[in-house]
């Protein structure tokens, strides 16, 4: 039981529960029964041994599932957005006790409500989880990416041999190779009920879905002081001094301190920035209110939220600091799943914590006598800084560049009629310099250029096909494998533009786009900073600001490939987002026309 002390309850959403271990700063996301209920009830039909044979199959059938999600990390996601801000997370073999030992430690830690159901507690039969580092502290890019470090158990990618080997006594329930789709897989994300649409996005539903399940977002966690990212896992090392010394020469901000002896934390800040542009709409009402304003309505109707957010992503996006300013603001103001802010790690400013931030940045930041006041309005300054920085263009840490064949949208800022900010006469249009962090997130956004309602159509064609012939889902690689940037183009290597738009094959690439596109509005940004001490000022470059020096790191989470299947789902919920909205409009109209 000692090797289990050391581990932190951080939150759970539906399907996973997060645990940290402080000493390595590493957390572990366990798989629970919620995301597995599903694949027990299609497994048992085709087992004799109820408990070992079953528990071997879900097991197997999870990590081949999670490796999906690395795949699509590693091969898809990284070359797009760089390296820079995506790094894999690793699978982690666990020991048999480690879940079950977890929940005792969580103990009072967790929700109420959440300790009533089975169905809420780590599934004994899961024997893995994916492993990350905590993003919440500032990560050297060029951390070597190894095996996760614990003594709980060994850390193993699913093109080991071992692991192959247990795939391959698996293949009779869940192969990927088949020529026809897993009844399985078909069941996976049929479990989206009918009140997904008046909640959050799609994303923050409910699902079985393995490729989102267990990959969860920090937006569904609950009593959650611990934000993770796919970064590179610290060295493989023996023992805690180890670790610390790793961390120590691996964040050269480790056990720094102010001048006045105080220690520095490390100040992080997540961010859900949203969809960064409008669709151009079949009503022109639509035409001027964004997806995520028009969004609120549904979920202050459905009671999710009091109130509705004053926050507009296409004014984070617009590249002009007034506007960037005023996003950022909006946020503090009404944080919903939106903003998080954390001290080392642990959530300060939330939609449920808010404590005071003026008390905590007078202590972080480095001593200023010209900076007494309007500390919230400087650190904001510094943050748009930060998201607006382009990485460095050294050959040893270049972002990789987006494959050939996957053109993007040309920046253009648009205007959200739901936006409360006040232009000025002489408003300068700007631009997002070209590789910060807001910028590649918009430019994969903008693969998709029809948004649900010109998607749908085609999204039927293909389903109606795969009714007829099944195998389709598989060579068409709808539900990976992620092989590749090529999984955006064409069997033969085709550009969209040399398809006819008419073609099954021009579906597929466009639909690929959509599920794209929408795994970047679903994602989140983390920026982790740390004033620099002068005793360090020396070892590589930092971010000046404001006269001080500061070092950070930015990375993007949340990056789960969506299922083809979700394409359904997401038309519902717009269908309903539409209908809030029009409602909502005719009856300030009404409103307004009475005076």
């Amino acid at each position: 039981m000692d090797k289990y002390f050391n581990l932190e309850y951080r939150g759970e959403g539906n399907c996973a529960m997060v645990f940290a271990d402080p000493q390595t700063r590493q957390v572990y996301r366990l798989v629970k029964s919620n995301a597995t209920r599903k694949v027990k009830k299609l497994l048992r039909a085709s087992v004799t041994n109820h408990d070992e044979e079953l528990s071997h199959k879900i097991n197997m059938f999870v990590r081949k599932e999670l490796e999906k999600v690395i795949s699509y990390m590693n091969n898809i996601m990284k070359p797009l957005l760089s390296s820079r801000y995506v790094v894999t997370p690793n699978l982690k073999i666990l020991h048999k006790k480690f879940g079950e030992q977890a929940v005792l430690l969580a103990g009072e830690a967790r929700p109420a409500h959440r300790k009533n159901s089975p169905a809420d507690n780590v599934d004994p039969d899961v024997q893995c989880a994916l492993v990350l580092p905590d993003c919440c502290f500032v990560c050297n890019s060029d951390l070597n990416e190894s095996s996760a470090v614990s003594s709980f158990g060994n850390s193993m990618h699913l093109n080991s041999p071992i692991c192959q080997e247990d795939l391959r006594r698996s293949n009779s329930c869940c192969s990927a190779d088949s020529q026809e789709s897993s009844p399985i897989a078909e069941h996976l994300d049929d479990s989206l009920d009918a009140n997904s649409s008046a909640g959050d996005e799609v994303d923050e539903v409910d699902s079985y879905s393995f490729s989102s399940a267990f990959y969860l977002g920090n937006e569904r966690m609950e009593d959650s002081s611990l934000h993770i990212c796919e970064l590179r896992d610290i060295r493989d090392v023996q023992d805690v001094s180890e670790v610390r010394s790793c961390l120590d020469t691996t964040n050269s901000m480790a056990g720094s301190v102010k001048s006045d002896g105080e220690p520095v934390f490390t100040l992080s800040i997540e961010i859900k920035p949203k969809k960064s542009f409008m669709t151009k709409s079949s009503s022109d009402d639509f035409n001027q209110v964004c997806r995520f304003c028009m969004h609120q309505h549904l979920k202050t109707k459905s009671g999710q939220w009091p109130q509705t957010s004053s926050y507009c992503p296409l004014d984070l996006f617009s590249g002009n600091k007034h506007r960037m300013k005023h996003a950022l603001w909006s946020l503090i103001k009404t944080p919903q799943n939106n903003l998080k802010i954390c001290k080392n790690g642990k959530e300060v400013y939330g939609s449920e914590i808010r404590q005071n931030l003026s008390a905590i940045l007078s202590t972080w930041f480095p001593s200023n006598p010209n900076r007494t006041k309007k500390l919230i309005s400087v650190f904001l300054d510094l943050v748009i800084e930060v998201l607006l920085t382009r990485p460095s263009t050294d050959q040893n840490s270049d972002p990789c560049p987006a494959k050939p064949g996957t053109p993007v949208r040309s920046f253009c800022s648009q205007k959200c009629d739901s936006s409360s900010f006040v232009y000025c006469e002489d408003e300068k249009s700007e631009e997002l310099p070209q590789g910060c962090v807001l910028e590649k997130i918009y430019s994969l956004q903008s693969l998709d250029d029809l948004d649900i309602e010109g998607v749908y159509p085609l999204y039927k064609q293909l389903k109606t096909r795969m009714e007829k012939e099944p195998w389709l889902i598989n060579h068409w690689c709808l539900n990976g494998p992620y092989d590749d940037v090529s999984w955006l183009l064409g069997r033969d290597g085709e550009h969209l533009s040399d398809l006819d738009p008419d073609s099954l094959d021009y579906a597929v690439l466009k639909v690929k786009r959509f599920l794209v596109s929408k795994t970047l509005q679903d994602c989140s940004i983390i920026a982790a900073i740390q004033p620099v001490t002068k005793s360090i000022q020396h070892k590589q470059d930092f971010l000046r600001f404001d006269g001080d020096l500061y070092n950070f790191s930015v990375k993007v989470i949340d990056l789960d490939p969506k299922p083809f299947e979700k394409v359904e789902t997401y038309y519902r919920q717009a269908s309903d987002i539409a209908k809030t909205f029009a409602e909502t409009s005719s009856a300030f109209t009404k409103d307004c026309d009475s005076f």
